[in-house]
């Protein structure tokens, strides 16, 4: 293949590594200015059977569909080009430059607890991406996650073992699949060939844990399926494995080609072994002694991994959150104590002079374990007063510390969702703003703009349920009734009842807000919906009195006034919509059926030509739409 021109375009320079169903290379465009690099994926049958090419046909516009929905991620390949060969099918994506996390993950070099959570943090923020496409990477390990060289920051690749659900079907329904994976990073749901959303989280814990106790890939295995091996566990036995299980040509766990820089996992990676119950990580005897990690980030990590999909995390937002308290949690005990104290907390001096480790047994959520409580006594009468009124101070202040915290960290999801909905990546702009409402349940602002993006892709019943919480949170949020109202009056072609609701959604957003045009025009096509074609007109007179500009306010009152049989009116009505909009299809074709019962039939036709016109100029389906609908 080295050397070989595919599609008269990619010239393969180089091997990059081979898996169950395909093989990498690197490659170049040769027709795109500078000739960039790029990665070209050949896709191929298992056996030479029909079946055979039929099913990796089936994987191929599988892998090819999700890329180019997730490719618009940052921190996701994005997907240039496919094609097919004869029997091989090859996808080309962008080249990421780096190094895989892999390369990062040495055995025997444990990783300090800020750097573990960072990595977590970002590999989660892009999970909440993909999980709310609908979609489960089952293969998250450190061979599958580049180190950008341009920003340093983690890339997530090889889709090739995605899973797709279909969010109409309820969870007991989902069909079982082959499993597929890596062992190490895998839960026992995915072995069944039933993974979940959270499977992705757990491969994510275990590479936590790998990352804080610097053990290599079997010995990830051990702490995995250690039930009964903790007198048998390996104790600093950090070997580099057998058979590239973490090396760099090999084709087991860690194995990705000579340079495993954006490759395919090998065949060893996807043994089907049924995995034992995994041993606490707080018993782990690989961790570090002394308080490292903290017991707060062991919970975390307990409940990432746990066994029973059920009690593990339900979301990427859920960890983000918890990662995000105990962030803020630890600032605070570090800026707010006294020196003394917080000196402590590593341990303290027994009488004997030997350093009391802390058990690993206490409540893991107490800022302050025993050991460090009973330093305290070396304050005195008057120490203890002091210590005392500092150990207040340091809790008031924790509790404005974390709010602040987490407040600023929702706001930042929120304004990058706002930039997202405004590059048209709904999907996006989703996944952030349910980040920052898991960061902050109250965020009123957070519930309205996601309230917006539903109802931009059409999810209206989630757009009410969005905009019933900011009402809830901020009763007098005139924009988020009249926004409810809008949703209401789409869903009203479902459940006719949702017209009357849409009424009093305006008629309040109107009580808050008099002067409020668009609540106006809105009411009164809920209005003409009911036959209240009287009130429809004074409705949407009055928008038209608020803004002179309201070219939908006119053509509603049109709808109205030839409901009424006011034809005269209802031809000037629509004549203004098309003046201030001569690009509104609708108008015309309404108009040119008035000017048709009025005996205008050269009028009629002209209106009806032009209509046909822009229908076919921009969306033909717009020639049979009715913009009376918001």
């Amino acid at each position: 293949m080295i050397g070989q021109i595919l599609a008269r375009r990619y010239q393969i320079r180089q091997y990059l590594g081979s898996g169950s169903f395909g093989t990498t290379y690197l490659a170049v465009d040769m027709r795109r200015p500078g000739n960039p690099i790029c990665v070209v994926k050949q896709l191929r049958a298992v056996r030479d059977t029909a079946q055979s090419l039929k099913a990796a046909h089936r994987r191929f516009i599988r892998e090819a569909q999700i890329l180019e929905k997730l490719g618009r991620h940052d921190h996701i390949p994005q997907l240039l080009a496919y094609f097919q060969g004869e029997r091989e099918f090859y996808l080309v994506e962008e080249y990421i430059p780096g190094a895989p996390l892999s390369t990062e993950l040495v055995p025997g070099a444990p990783k300090s607890e800020s750097e573990t959570i960072q990595m977590v943090e970002e590999v989660l923020e892009i999970l909440a991406f993909v999980h709310s496409q609908n979609a489960i990477h089952r293969d998250v390990k450190p061979a599958n996650l580049i180190r950008r060289t341009a920003d340093k920051k983690l890339v997530l690749i090889d889709f090739g073992s995605v899973k797709e659900l279909d969010p109409e079907t309820a969870p007991e329904q989902k069909l079982r699949t082959i499993a597929t994976g890596t062992p190490a990073y895998m839960p026992l749901e995915q072995f069944q060939g039933n993974p979940r959303f959270n499977s992705d989280i757990y491969a994510l814990g275990m590479m936590a844990i790998q990352a804080l106790t610097g053990c290599s890939v079997p010995q990830l295995r051990d702490i995995k399926g250690s039930k009964n091996k903790l007198e048998t566990g390996i104790r600093g036995d950090q070997g580099t494995g057998s058979k590239g299980d973490q090396g760099t040509g090999g084709r087991g766990d860690g194995g990705t080609g000579s340079k495993g820089d954006q490759g395919t996992s090998g065949p060893g990676d996807r043994l089907p072994v049924s995995p034992s119950p995994h041993l606490p990580l707080s018993q782990s005897p690989h961790l570090p002694r002394g308080g490292y990690p903290s017991p707060e980030l062991v919970a975390i990590l307990e409940k990432m991994v746990a066994e029973d999909y059920t009690q593990r995390y339900q979301s990427a937002a859920e960890v983000l959150a918890d990662l995000a308290k105990l962030k803020l949690m630890q600032n605070a005990v570090a800026n707010s104590l006294p020196a003394t104290i917080v000196q402590s907390v590593a341990g303290e001096k027994t009488q004997s002079g030997e350093e009391e480790a802390l058990s690993t047994e206490d409540d893991i959520f107490d800022v302050f374990p025993p050991s460090q409580k009973r330093s305290w006594k070396y304050f005195g009468d008057s120490g203890w007063i002091v210590a005392s009124f500092a150990v207040v101070l340091g809790i008031v202040g924790s509790i404005a510390l974390f709010q602040a915290h987490t407040q600023s960290k929702a706001k930042e999801f929120y304004n990058r969702a706002v930039e997202r909905s405004q590059r048209g990546e709904p999907k996006a702009a989703l996944a952030d703003l349910n980040l920052a409402i898991q960061l902050v349940p109250n965020y009123a602002s957070a519930y309205y703009s996601r309230g917006r993006v539903r109802f931009e892709t059409g999810d209206y019943g989630g757009a009410i349920g969005d905009y019933t919480r900011a009402i809830e949170l901020n009763p007098n949020d005139a924009g988020a009734y009249a926004n409810r109202c809008l949703a209401r009056l789409q869903l009203a072609s479902r459940a006719v009842e949702q017209f009357s609701l849409a009424v009093n959604d305006c008629t309040r957003a109107i009580e808050l807000n008099p002067n409020y045009a668009d609540a106006y025009a809105s009411r009164c096509l809920a209005r003409l919906h009911l036959a209240e074609q009287n009130h429809a007109i004074s409705d949407c007179t009055r928008a038209i009195h608020l803004n002179p500009n309201h070219a939908i306010a006119y053509y509603r009152r049109g709808l109205a006034a030839a409901a009424a049989n006011d034809l005269k009116q209802a031809l000037a009505d629509y004549t203004s919509a098309i003046r201030l909009n001569p690009q509104d299809a609708s108008a015309y074709n309404r108009r040119g059926m008035i000017r048709s019962e009025l005996g205008d039939q050269p009028g009629a036709i002209s209106d009806f030509e032009k209509s046909a016109q822009i229908c076919r100029s921009t969306n033909v389906t717009s020639c049979f739409a009715d913009p009376a609908a918001p």
